[in-house]
């Protein structure tokens, strides 16, 4: 894309066009409430648009609460970032070796 004027010709990158349909989403991975980089730091990344991150106070195998995701999305919301993608869903190791408790943890997901 590009646009251009009397004097030169601007080309811009279809990821900071909004106008184009599917612009390329920039996202920054945030660890919680504990990780070093907060919200308000990934906030003022130049067209941030939102986090990938997950519940890290459940241990694997265990279900993620609607609290515990909807505070994550709140948080992220409250620094103009959105929360549309989770990443590092634990598997635990019962599921990976397929034993007696698999079937119990498989329900969980």
């Amino acid at each position: 894309m590009c646009y251009t004027t009397d004097v030169y010709t601007v080309y811009i990158p279809t990821i900071f066009c909004k106008e184009e349909a599917n612009p390329m989403k920039m996202t920054f991975r945030h660890y919680g409430p504990n990780d070093p980089v907060t919200l308000e730091q990934i906030s003022q990344i130049p067209n941030m648009y939102s986090i990938v991150s997950a519940v890290y106070d459940v241990p694997a195998g265990g279900v993620w609460s609607e609290e515990s995701i909807n505070a994550i999305k709140t948080s992220a919301e409250a620094h103009g970032l959105k929360f549309e993608v989770v990443e590092s869903v634990p598997v635990p190791e019962d599921i990976k070796l397929g034993n007696e408790n698999a079937p119990a943890l498989i329900e969980n997901y």
